[in-house]
């Protein structure tokens, strides 16, 4: 029999057949029922916050740095080209955190050890960095610390449908949500602020996922799975089983959703410097760096605020798709408004509003996410495909993007509104999903 469960079911017969499904499963995969606490989401967030306080500023400033000194000439090809690259084993890391945490049968719970195994894996990436003479040492290094971060993080998400219940999931992914862009501020912060981007600032940022990471497994409850509740393993349908998801419309279309709207972030937060000297007319660097960091301040806020406002508010009327839908739409007029008006202060203002869509974005989707899994058997590795609808905008943005404005050389006006109507079309596209309202 399908463990499959409808997020409303409608009729006694559904509401029969969910609590059959319900009875076949190893208690440690039964939908939860207790609420969690503030501490439990905050330990959630910690745990998520710091794998990206490590990779994000890494991308962002110590690696464009260090290829700055080895190739001043060329380093802007050399980073798109390592960011490329790190995109395939990314895209793994996010598939095999969550199947193999599925599978797990430890005493320690099914993600904690993957969590921590994975914290050691970012503690090698970012010391082969650290050292890197060379460009292939370089490349090496930002893989592996991209690949760890991505297992860690497709374990950590399958930690919200394992333990939270249905009516509060939103409010759990508001925790989840807006620890990414805190993180990244709090590492380029210690990184601009207290390091000045030296090497030296590798093995701060890993000196402190290390000791979080520790607190949040020693503290974050994962019940074990029984080893009689695991079939052996055979690989073809183990492959076969990524596949499968898709099958059901709902997650397919929900999947899809992700990718248009996350489109839309990552077009700012890419090409948020090349923007600002382009059409702003900021051309020196120190200050535009200033501004940049200032507008992600802004609209890290605006996230944090937006999730937890908004997850209160879908969980009170156990509704998901008009938040996102809503969100969408709140993060297309930020993109309109950028390339309208390239001035400093309705720059700011357009942050401010990509940041309280983005938010309302991150806590309803994950929400919408854990309730279109087609099983709950495999919970961590569904959640692991939709995490790889994330990555494949920071994949396309430099190409479609890139490519849209050197061909109508640095027309950000059209490519800002052809990423306005990416991320509308994909608000939308989660209407006819029927098992959520």
């Amino acid at each position: 029999m399908s463990d499959s469960l409808m997020s409303n079911p409608v009729g006694k017969a559904t509401i029969a057949s969910a609590a059959t499904v319900e009875s076949d499963l190893p208690e440690v995969m039964r939908t939860p029922t207790k609420r969690k606490s503030i501490g439990w989401n905050l330990l959630l967030a910690l745990g998520n916050m710091v794998i990206f306080m490590c990779l994000i500023p890494a991308t962002q400033i110590l690696i464009p740095n260090q290829l700055a000194l080895l190739d001043a000439a060329h380093k802007t090809t050399l980073l798109s080209l390592a960011v490329l690259l790190g995109a395939i084993p990314a895209l793994v890391g996010n598939l095999l955190g969550g199947a193999l945490s599925d599978r797990t049968t430890s005493r320690f719970g099914r993600r904690r050890p993957w969590v921590l195994s994975s914290a050691l894996v970012i503690t090698v990436g970012m010391v082969v960095l650290a050292l890197a003479p060379n460009y292939l040492v370089i490349v090496v290094g930002y893989s592996v610390l991209v690949f760890a971060v991505s297992f860690s993080q497709s374990a950590l998400v399958a930690l919200v449908p394992d333990q939270v219940p249905v009516e509060q999931r939103a409010f759990s992914g508001a925790f989840f949500g807006f620890s990414l862009p805190l993180g990244v501020v709090i590492g380029i912060a210690a990184i601009s602020n207290l390091f000045h981007g030296t090497p030296t600032t590798y093995y701060v940022l890993t000196a402190v996922m290390l000791v979080a990471t520790i607190f949040f497994v020693i503290f974050m409850s994962d019940p074990p799975l029984p080893k009689e509740s695991v079939k052996a393993l055979d690989f073809g349908k183990f492959l076969a089983s990524f596949v499968v998801p898709f099958k059901r419309k709902d997650f397919s279309l929900v999947f899809l959703g992700r990718i248009f709207v996350t489109f839309g972030y990552y077009v700012v937060n890419i090409f948020l410097i090349f923007y600002m000297q382009d059409k702003v007319g900021i051309t020196d660097q120190t200050q535009v760096t200033a501004l940049a960091g200032i507008f992600q301040l802004l609209l890290t806020i605006c996230v944090v605020i937006s999730t937890i406002v908004s997850g209160r508010w879908s969980d009170r009327v156990q509704k998901r798709k008009p938040f996102v839908i809503g969100s969408g739409i709140l993060m297309a007029a930020s993109l309109v408004i950028l390339g309208l008006v390239p001035q400093l202060p309705v720059v700011m203002a357009a942050g401010a509003i990509m940041g309280l869509g983005f938010g309302a974005f991150l806590a309803n989707d994950l929400a919408l996410q854990t309730q279109v899994l087609p099983s709950r058997r495999d919970s961590g590795k569904d959640l692991g495909i939709f995490t790889v609808g994330s990555l494949l905008p920071q994949v396309l943005v430099p190409v479609v993007i890139g490519g849209l404005l050197a061909i109508l050389s640095k027309d950000y006006l059209v490519a800002f509104t052809v990423s306005a109507v990416l991320v509308v079309v994909g608000s939308l596209v989660i209407i006819p999903v029927r098992s959520v309202r």
